[in-house]
């Protein structure tokens, strides 16, 4: 993890379809990032995932 020159974080991930494998980074403003570290604090502690819209994003 780490900062961008903008000051928001960066998470490297490695991307595969099972043949290829490419490496990005996921970019979060900082109140993504604490948005971030709640859901997976809650997932962790055993609570339900937050609900999705029809895209696939939080509801």
């Amino acid at each position: 993890m780490g900062r961008t020159n903008a000051g928001r974080f960066f998470i490297p991930l490695r991307v595969t379809d099972g043949q290829q494998v490419t490496e990005e980074y996921l970019v979060l403003t900082g109140a993504d990032s604490e948005q971030l570290i709640d859901e997976l604090s809650r997932l962790l502690a055993g609570g339900e995932p937050a609900p999705l819209d029809p895209v696939g994003g939080p509801a």
